[in-house]
């Protein structure tokens, strides 16, 4: 699990990009989960939204996610979900955050302060769905 919360920090202040999933370039909350999910050892070949993660962990083999390493979804529902992040500790999650589908660029990105950051667990409303991945299978703990 260390290494996956040190991969997941390891993009603190990367920018926020709708659509983007490559740190080089940007990141939105979808690319973030993606990209550190790799280090875990999941790849995914289709453009997943937060709410294509969240259905694709909902179905395979998880476990309810309140421990560090936990993806917590936020939206109306489990049908309607719109942001995905990363839990840290019982205090705080890691995102890709501030950005909306206007944030096409990093100069935009950076007006806004939006980009991969620690918020506190308060400052997002209740998660529809906290779901722990099954990293153990794959080695990383």
């Amino acid at each position: 699990m260390d290494l996956f919360l040190r991969h997941a920090l390891s993009l603190l202040h990367t920018p926020y990009l709708w659509g983007g999933e490559n740190p080089l370039t940007g990141l939105d909350c979808s690319g973030y989960l993606k990209w550190c999910l790799r280090v875990g050892g999941y790849t995914f070949k289709e453009d997943l939204t937060a709410q294509g993660l969240h259905d694709f962990f909902q179905k395979n083999g998880t476990q309810p996610g309140y421990r560090p390493g936990s993806l917590w979804f936020f939206g109306e529902s489990v049908n309607k979900v719109v942001h995905g992040s990363i839990l840290l500790d019982p205090y705080r999650l890691i995102s890709a955050a501030g950005g909306d589908p206007t944030t096409t660029t990093i100069e935009e990105a950076k007006k806004r302060g939006a980009c991969v950051r620690i918020d506190p667990v308060r400052y997002w409303k209740e998660p529809v769905a906290r779901i722990f991945p099954n990293y153990e299978t794959i080695g990383v703990i």
